[in-house]
């Protein structure tokens, strides 16, 4: 006379393993895990880090790169030319429009007159950097005691 029972899929109370840590996480978060995991398992004194190292620029991968750049070009023009134009592809919204990028390349070209403004600021901005400075210095000074005046550098 009809249904006695009926199994609904994700109907039943969750009864997932309370031994795993997160039992949702992403691959990322799987992965992150067993790093500190593993990390965990090795002795600190094993893991160090050179100091020197950090914050450098690997100079042979940027030489590498540029002598490529070069021979690259190099092939190209002896195989019939430069490089080719692109063609601007015409689209009507937003910031990409034709003209603004021919206006963005036309501001990325440095010329003499550029060149003499950047230095001029260049050279006003140290200018007011040392002027600072002897300021700093002066007031260092006139804050010092009598006594301890000439000590102050």
């Amino acid at each position: 006379d009809g249904f006695t029972s009926m199994v609904v899929p994700g109907a039943g109370e969750p009864n997932y393993d309370a031994l795993e840590a997160n039992p949702f996480e992403s691959t990322k978060e799987r992965r992150e895990t067993e790093v500190h995991s593993l990390l965990d398992k090795i002795g600190p004194e094993t893991i160090a880090l050179d100091s020197s190292f950090l914050g450098t620029i690997d100079t042979d991968s940027v030489s590498l790169a540029k002598e490529q750049d070069e021979l690259t070009a190099a092939a190209v023009e002896a195989a019939g030319g430069g490089p080719r134009e692109k063609r601007e592809v015409r689209k009507q919204r937003g910031k990409s429009k034709t003209g603004r990028k021919l206006k963005k390349k036309r501001k990325n070209i440095m010329d003499a007159e550029k060149a003499l403004l950047k230095k001029r600021l260049e050279d006003e901005k140290e200018e007011r950097r040392a002027e600072r400075a002897a300021e700093m210095k002066e007031a260092r000074r006139e804050e010092a005691p009598a006594a301890l005046r000439r000590f102050v550098k």
